[in-house]
């Protein structure tokens, strides 16, 4: 299964989609866009701080997630919710929604289904997401009370 790589990030003016070509020497980004048709468009130096992948995964409207965007989770099975903002984790190396509230910092899978398991009981649990934002946009959205 081929999962699309896309990468996003900020000129200045509006966020730019497509390729990421990074300089590490100069820290230098570029996106690298297209046309509808995949032929190529036009490159666009960007804020390096800006840059984020896609996930993989869209939310329940179905636009895509990137790192950097804040969601809310919504447990549909045991009716939870948390707001916290993708990152990758480069240690397990997959994405997690970081959560903080109530100084207390929340380190969540970032995935469509998982299984809970007691010891005693063996439940299927359904994720839904929503991007509200991200974090270059709306930091005040992340509520750290």
């Amino acid at each position: 299964m081929n999962r699309e790589i896309e990468y996003r990030g900020f000129d200045s003016r509006e966020w730019r989609y497509g390729d990421l070509e990074y300089n590490r020497k100069n820290d230098v980004a570029q996106i690298h866009t297209y046309k509808d048709d995949g032929s190529y468009n036009k490159q666009y130096l960007v804020d390096p701080y800006t840059v984020g992948e896609f996930t993989g995964m869209r939310d329940k409207r179905g636009k895509k997630i990137f790192e950097g965007d804040i969601v809310r989770k919504c447990d549909l099975t045991f009716k939870t919710e948390l707001v916290g903002v993708v990152v990758y984790n480069s240690v397990i190396g997959c994405f997690r929604v970081h959560s903080e509230q109530n100084g207390t910092t929340t380190r969540s899978g970032f995935e469509a289904s998982d299984v809970y398991n007691d010891g005693k009981y063996t439940v299927p649990v359904k994720y839904e997401y929503e991007i509200i934002g991200n974090v270059y946009d709306n930091p005040e959205l992340l509520n750290k009370k």
